[in-house]
């Protein structure tokens, strides 16, 4: 059993006959009691930005949402705040349970397969004696940033970003025919008249840090989040990419590539 321990990120459970309803009016994404395929979701501030993001899923009665350490506090308070009088029971589970990460599907736990690609394998929430003490998260960072995965904390900041400048919006993180939820305004908003200037590169060939600007002809055009084996993601305006083999970070050259599921070219 190869478990790695996903340490920056914890677990969020929901349960009670209101839970669905909590779920589907703050996030991004429609969960339903019963549905057990992974989402990945996003709970938006009122103006469309990105708060907090994870995969969830039904399981056993209950609502698992995965998390970044970092902002579940606010995230916890927002919900809360939210559910008001709602048959809704709320549960942090940080010091119960752990969050991993496996290639393939583990006989333990509850198994979470990542939407966005096959590579990214499953996320596994287990009870922390079942886990030990695996701590490399290096494989798993490594899948992320070739598949041109965004993840909040490790590469971008809370309530800096829109859902499409993380390709959410094609990789099913946005579900345009649901109800209302907050920050849906905006984001419809931006689907329907196309105003998606910023998206994700997948750049190679780095010499730096988190954080570093990116330089298309010696204009930033965005910064690179976190970086392994010389890899990172960088969240992007598109349209200042004139050439992109002009490319640099600390004035050396790097590589510019687009994700597979990207819709977008360098000169849209």
């Amino acid at each position: 059993m190869s478990l790695y321990i996903q340490k920056n990120r914890t677990i969020i459970r929901l349960s009670g006959n209101d839970a669905e309803k909590l779920l589907n009016s703050c996030l991004s994404v429609e969960f339903k009691t019963g549905e057990k395929n992974p989402l990945w979701w996003a709970l938006l501030s009122a103006q469309g930005k990105i708060l907090a993001e994870g995969i969830g899923a039904y399981f056993d009665g209950s609502f698992y949402l995965d998390i970044d350490k970092s902002n579940k506090q606010a995230f916890l308070q927002k919900m809360k705040l939210y559910k008001m009088r709602s048959n809704v029971e709320i549960e942090d589970l940080e010091n119960s349970h752990v969050l991993c990460w496996a290639k393939t599907k583990q006989e333990i736990g509850v198994n979470l397969k990542d939407p966005r690609d096959e590579a990214l394998g499953f996320h596994v929430i287990v009870e922390k004696e079942q886990a030990g003490e695996l701590g490399n998260e290096t494989e798993f960072t490594l899948a992320r940033i070739k598949t041109g995965i965004a993840q909040i904390a490790q590469d971008f900041a809370a309530d800096k970003y829109f859902p499409h400048d993380l390709g959410m919006d094609l990789l099913n993180g946005v579900d345009f025919s649901k109800g209302c939820y907050i920050g849906q305004e905006i984001v419809s908003r931006m689907q329907h008249k196309g105003a998606k200037r910023k998206r994700i590169l997948i750049v190679s060939n780095i010499n730096g840090k988190k954080g570093d600007n990116l330089l298309v002809n010696e204009k930033a055009i965005g910064m690179i989040g976190e970086v392994k084996n010389g890899q990172a993601i960088a969240i992007v305006r598109l349209d200042k990419i004139t050439q992109k083999d002009n490319s640099k970070i600390n004035n050396q050259p790097v590589q510019l590539a687009l994700p597979k599921w990207a819709n977008y070219d360098f000169d849209k």
